[in-house]
C-alpha cells in the first residue's frame, strides 16, 4: 500500500468512527430524555396496586394433582 492509500484509508476510518459517535450520541440522547419523562410521570402517579393473581403465570399449577 502507497503512501497515499493508508492515509486515504485512516481518514476513511476517522470518518466512520466520527459517524458511529454521532449516531451514539443521538441514541444516548434520546434514551437521557425518556428516562427523564418516564421519572416525571412516575412522581406524578403513585404506583398502582397490584391486583390478586395479576403477573401471575396462565399454566396450570401441576404441583397439586387430585389423588386417583
Amino acid at each position: 500500500m502507497s503512501g497515499i492509500d493508508a492515509v486515504l484509508k485512516l481518514k476513511e476510518l476517522a470518518e466512520e468512527d466520527i459517524y458511529f459517535a454521532r449516531l451514539d450520541r443521538d441514541i444516548i440522547a434520546k434514551l437521557h430524555e425518556k428516562a427523564a419523562a418516564d421519572d416525571a410521570h412516575s412522581e406524578r402517579e403513585p404506583a398502582k396496586p397490584r391486583a390478586a393473581g395479576e403477573g401471575q403465570s396462565h399454566r396450570a399449577n401441576t404441583s397439586q394433582r387430585p389423588a386417583d
